[in-house]
């Protein structure tokens, strides 16, 4: 499962990507991404016979305290 999304402007720090079961259960915070070019994640979990919704958040802070974040999708 691959998960690409626009650069917001301005350019965040990084990004935190969240992921959930099948939209039901807690949300795992499982990866930080740093980039400069695309916002780009593999998802390298996702089995096929598994549900996952997925959320993406923009840090603009070094320390985490200030982000934007997409609703969860699938």
């Amino acid at each position: 499962m691959q998960i690409v999304w626009n650069e917001p402007q301005p350019q965040p720090y990084y990004y935190m990507i969240y992921r959930k079961p099948g939209g039901a259960g807690f949300p795992k915070r499982v990866a930080p991404v740093f980039s400069d070019i695309v916002g780009r994640w593999v998802d390298s979990q996702a089995k096929p016979g598994k549900s996952f919704v997925y959320r993406v958040c923009a840090v603009y802070s070094p320390d985490g305290s200030t982000s934007t974040c997409t609703n969860w999708f699938k």
